[in-house]
């Protein structure tokens, strides 16, 4: 890869340059946006170890709270004896009082890119909005390539949401409607896309009232309040939240997703061996991309509640329901109000 003169770059044009180019022993990429810099982790992971490339397998994480850059550093100059390459993943964590590396931090990490392990990349995810090229100066001499993300306009946002669409068939007004709700904001817009590929997945095409609807249930209420209603066993809260949306549009096939997610992490917070997995790689596992520390909080108590029993019954009642709910002649509103009394009860 090219050295880098311009430090400010479109995102379209950095994930090209990172699926092409020859890439750096170290990269850093700045952006306030954090779905943006994991879509490049992707990127980059497919480009340097190839299309097998698994995030779980292939990325070792590190935080700069941790003060540990000698294990960074260690990780990073290391062959794994069970996979050929490997992407070293530092997340800058700026509380108050961090002014970046220590002279020592950035001699030692200057000195290894000067000698980089090529089986390895060390990947710096810096998320600060007061981003300082300053403060990699010697990381930069040393051979590593900046990046910090451009802001996106309105045009490339769209395109970037119609991109994330995949699959589905959205039109221009449709996607200039549901772009309006989202003020630019990445994070949003993941978490909005996702409602309504899996609300429209029989069709496969999104139309005004799905939007209407599915942009409707975030504004009204958040899909805390469902899930933590039924978790906790408030019958009533949830039947009042899942029936106030379900007078604008049907809400079933959504809401039983999401309580079957919700079981599905419950589950997976049983295996002692979740407790290894660091905040991020715990927020793939969960598949939960918004309220991270409130739903994992509630998820966690609910497993030290449920046995085993009732957590096979759980599924057994949702799995019944997804079933009849892809029956037409099905009463869906009653089937998810029944749905919920029964998890309450368990």
């Amino acid at each position: 890869m090219s050295k880098s003169k311009t430090v400010n770059i479109a995102f379209n044009i950095l994930k090209k340059k990172l699926s092409t180019d020859k890439l750096a022993p170290c990269i850093i990429i700045n952006s306030t946006q954090k779905p943006l810099i994991e879509e490049l982790i992707a990127v980059i992971g497919k480009s340097f170890i190839g299309n097998y490339f698994n995030f779980t397998e292939h990325v070792k994480t590190f935080f700069t709270d941790d003060k540990n850059s000698e294990a960074v550093l260690s990780e990073c100059a290391n062959a794994s004896f069970f996979i050929e390459k490997k992407i070293v993943l530092l997340k800058v964590v700026k509380k108050p009082g961090y002014r970046g590396f220590t002279k020592q931090e950035n001699e030692s990490f200057s000195n290894y890119i000067r000698t980089a392990n090529p089986d390895n990349i060390l990947l710096i995810a810096d998320y600060s909005d007061e981003f300082k090229v300053a403060q990699y100066a010697d990381l930069e001499k040393a051979g590593a390539e900046i990046f910090s993300i451009k802001q996106f306009n309105e045009t490339e946002f769209a395109n970037w949401v119609r991109d994330n669409f995949t699959s589905y068939e959205i039109g221009d007004d449709e996607l200039n409607y549901f772009c309006s709700f989202l003020n630019l904001s990445v994070d949003q817009a993941r978490e909005e896309i996702e409602k309504l590929k899996i609300y429209c997945s029989n069709r496969k095409k999104i139309t005004l009232d799905d939007i209407k609807v599915c942009i409707g249930i975030s504004k009204d209420y958040s899909e805390f309040d469902f899930i933590n209603a039924v978790l906790n066993k408030n019958a009533d809260r949830a039947l009042n939240v899942f029936r106030s949306i379900s007078n604008k549009k049907d809400f079933a096939t959504y809401s039983a997703y999401l309580l079957s997610s919700a079981y599905i992490a419950i589950s997976k917070l049983k295996d002692p061996g979740i407790s290894k997995l660091n905040p991020y790689q715990l927020r793939v596992e969960l598949k939960i991309w918004n309220d991270f520390e409130k739903l994992c909080s509630l998820y966690k108590k609910k497993a030290s509640e449920l046995n085993e029993l009732k957590l096979k019954n759980a599924f057994d009642y949702i799995y019944s329901v997804e079933l009849k709910l892809k029956s037409s002649e099905s009463n869906k509103d009653l089937l998810i109000s029944k749905l919920i009394i029964d998890l309450v009860n368990l």
